[in-house]
């Protein structure tokens, strides 16, 4: 399976109104909520579902943040806000039981989610989020879709352990690249921090009384990512029991603003990932 072309013939769809945080206690205007995302699936799964040239074969209804699609990097496609409208609302709305976000979403022969489901590709939902905000201003729609975004966080932090840090093991997905022996711990705690900053940032405007544990569930996972993924002696973060040194892990970290200015310094960084790249053999 991969974020493209992973179409799954088996996937059973889950009803829109299975959208995490509807109806929940704690959610004020969860009604409100579910009617409204029910009722923006109806519109918008009859215009995307029979209009395929809203959505282009680059970016699919694939997870916003997957390698190659139009939303790269969290970015909000200039000029498409009202697609990216439609699709994060489609993703909320078809999500698994516990409220996971799915890496695809299928719009025929009708709408349903695959039965794919990434670490990082359900984090991105909230970058997606955040960046359509800082782009369109539009409070109400991501008010709305904020207790998904939130659900994202929550089930990412059951992978970590006590002290923070992402469990590295065979019993979960997590995309970053397509390189089979890449170990994907370090990237994934990366994505994680890069993703909760976003979290803090939104939860500052929908939900306030959340910030104080986001920032310190924030502080906890950087203090765990610079404790156990940076090798002081080799200069460089590293990933999984076999300390492994990739560009991805770098890639994700600096992003997350793991550690001093110092340590995230790219052309001092570069240097060290090549030197350990070469005695590797990997990864270059």
């Amino acid at each position: 399976k991969g974020p493209k072309g992973s179409h799954v013939e088996e996937a059973s769809p889950v009803e829109p109104a299975q959208v995490m945080g509807v109806g929940h206690a704690g959610d004020r205007g969860g009604g409100q909520l579910r009617e409204l995302v029910q009722g923006q699936v109806q519109v918008f799964g009859k215009v995307v579902g029979g209009a395929h040239g809203d959505v282009s074969d680059d970016w699919g209804l694939r997870q916003p943040g997957g390698a190659g699609d139009g939303f790269a990097e969290g970015t909000v496609p200039s000029g498409h806000h009202d697609l990216v409208r439609r699709c994060l609302y489609l993703f909320a709305a078809h999500t698994r039981e516990d409220g996971m976000v799915s890496a695809n979403v299928f719009v025929q022969p009708e709408v349903r989610a695959d039965d794919t489901f990434l670490f990082d590709y359900s984090l991105f939902f909230v970058d997606v989020l955040y960046n359509y905000l800082q782009s369109t201003g539009d409070t109400e729609t991501v008010g709305g879709l904020w207790p998904t975004a939130r659900r994202q966080i929550e089930l990412a932090l059951t992978r970590c352990d006590s002290q923070g840090l992402v469990r590295d093991s065979d019993d979960w997905w997590v995309f970053i690249d397509w390189q089979a022996e890449l170990n994907k711990q370090a990237s994934a705690q990366g994505v994680l921090i890069y993703c909760l900053q976003r979290a803090l940032w939104l939860a500052q405007r929908f939900e306030p009384q959340r910030v104080p544990d986001y920032t310190a569930t924030l502080w906890q996972l950087k203090e765990a990512a610079l404790h156990h993924l940076w090798d002081n002696e080799r200069q460089v973060f590293i990933s999984g029991a076999v300390r492994q040194v990739s560009w991805a892990s770098q890639i994700w970290l600096v992003l997350a603003e793991v550690g001093t200015a110092g340590q995230r310094q790219i052309d001092r960084t570069q240097r060290e990932i090549r030197i350990a790249l070469r005695q590797s053999g990997k990864f270059d």
